[in-house]
């Protein structure tokens, strides 16, 4: 395998002896450069340590846009609790309409019960709309997805109203993972809003850790995989309708792209770590000077095996 990838990498002239192994070998080479191909990516899935400063941003926005939300998670009895700041708890939402769950636009509710969603004075615009509604409650939250019909007297009642409630999750806090924050701060100063908003977070991620970081890296190697195989493909149908000639099989010229494809995924991989697109671009180059190499020695290669293989026949004769 070093042999082959260094073959591969800095000799074009010796590809051509690789397309012809055996499949096995050649799917263990490919997965080899879609790891090379997925490394930076998955150094970023590992190390993961804050959210994106933008989307923290927006929601910070999205926050300030609903006015002064009165009511903050705080510890009571060594427990988060979610606890309004005003004598009589009033409920309030936020329309995150800069964030999207599963093309739903979601709605965040906040109340020390569990009430209608009439009671919130949603918008109208959201009538009729499938929404992904997030209840925060005094000891728990709750995901339901379902349309906004004014009529519904509570969540509860919104599958026999609409037919289209589907609860993903109710969970306490405490199983949650989520630490305190006070709502009020996005009115008051979004910058430490978006950062107590990455702390609350982050401490949902730090709960489920290992979950997170075995999905996403499952993640990352399937979208790596499929988005190589894609770019392969493509490429592999243009150079069969530009080099007809040659008379080389779909198959073979899969092959010889794979192996051509090694400076590409290597130095993109380095372009990605320096962010320099010129690395990407030279890699690009490279494949393909490197793919013209393979693709005119194994054409020969080719061409001598059928006049070994005839002269052969003619010998016996």
């Amino acid at each position: 395998m070093y042999k082959k990838f260094k073959n591969c990498l800095l000799h074009p002239k010796l590809i051509y002896q690789y397309v012809d192994e055996r499949f096995s070998k050649l799917f263990l080479y490919f997965l080899l450069l879609v790891v090379i191909y997925a490394l930076p990516q998955l150094v970023a899935t590992i190390g993961f340590q804050h959210l994106p400063n933008e989307a923290l941003q927006q929601v910070a926005s999205d926050f300030e846009k609903s006015g002064k939300i009165e009511y903050q998670f705080e510890k009571k009895d060594g427990q988060v609790q979610l606890v309004s700041t005003q004598e009589v708890a009033q409920p309030q939402y936020v329309q995150l309409n800069s964030y999207v769950l599963s093309f739903y636009p979601v709605v965040l509710l906040f109340h020390e019960e569990s009430i209608a969603l009439e009671k919130y004075q949603l918008p109208t615009s959201l009538e009729g709309k499938d929404c992904c509604y997030i209840e925060f409650t005094k000891n728990k939250v709750r995901l339901a997805i379902q349309t906004y019909n004014p009529q519904s007297q509570s969540i509860e009642m919104a599958k026999q109203q609409t037919g289209i409630e589907w609860q993903l999750f109710e969970m306490t806090y405490e199983k949650l993972g989520v630490g305190t924050l006070d709502l009020r701060l996005a009115y008051e100063n979004k910058t430490i809003f978006a950062e107590a908003c990455n702390t609350f977070l982050m401490g949902i991620y730090h709960k489920y850790k290992a979950l997170f970081l075995t999905t996403g890296v499952i993640r990352v190697c399937i979208v790596s995989i499929l988005a190589t195989l894609f770019e392969i493909l493509m490429l592999t149908v243009i150079v069969q309708l530009l080099y007809r000639k040659m008379n080389l099989s779909f198959a073979q010229i899969y092959k010889i792209i794979i192996l051509c494809y090694t400076p590409r995924v290597i130095l993109n991989t380095f372009s990605m770590f320096w962010s320099s697109i010129w690395l990407y671009l030279i890699g690009e180059f490279i494949s393909v000077i490197y793919l013209l190499i393979t693709l005119r020695y194994y054409s020969l290669h080719q061409m001598a095996k059928k006049i070994t293989i005839h002269i052969q026949n003619d010998n016996q004769e």
